[in-house]
C-alpha cells in the first residue's frame, strides 16, 4: 500500500513485538483511532484472527489492526480500515509502506 505525504498512521508494537500499521482515522466516523484503546484478545470464538484490535473512541466499533476489518459492525455498515506493511529495521526503525 502506498503512503502519501502528511497521511496519518496509527503504529502498534504487540507483546511479541510484532509492529502493525493501521490508518490513523476510522472509515466510519472519521475520529482518531490513536485516542482509542488497543486490546490483544486472544483468540475470539468465530474470529480468524487474534487481533491485535483497536476501539474508535467516537463510536467504538472495534477493527483487527493487523488487518483493518471491523468487527462488531457489518460491512455495509462500517468499510474495513486501510492497513500497511512494515519491516522494523536491524536497529529498530520501523519502516511502513
Amino acid at each position: 500500500a502506498k503512503v502519501w505525504p502528511g497521511e496519518r498512521i496509527l503504529l502498534y508494537r504487540n507483546g511479541k513485538g510484532l509492529v502493525f500499521a493501521i490508518q490513523m482515522q476510522c472509515p466510519h466516523a472519521l475520529a482518531m483511532l490513536g485516542g482509542g484503546e488497543v486490546e490483544e484478545y486472544g483468540d475470539i470464538e468465530g474470529l480468524a484472527t487474534s487481533g491485535p484490535f483497536v476501539a474508535c473512541p467516537s463510536h467504538t466499533y472495534v477493527f483487527d489492526i493487523s488487518s483493518g476489518a471491523c468487527i462488531t459492525e457489518p460491512p455495509e455498515r462500517c468499510s474495513p480500515a486501510r492497513t500497511y506493511p512494515v519491516h522494523v529495521g536491524g536497529g529498530g526503525e520501523v519502516y511502513v509502506g
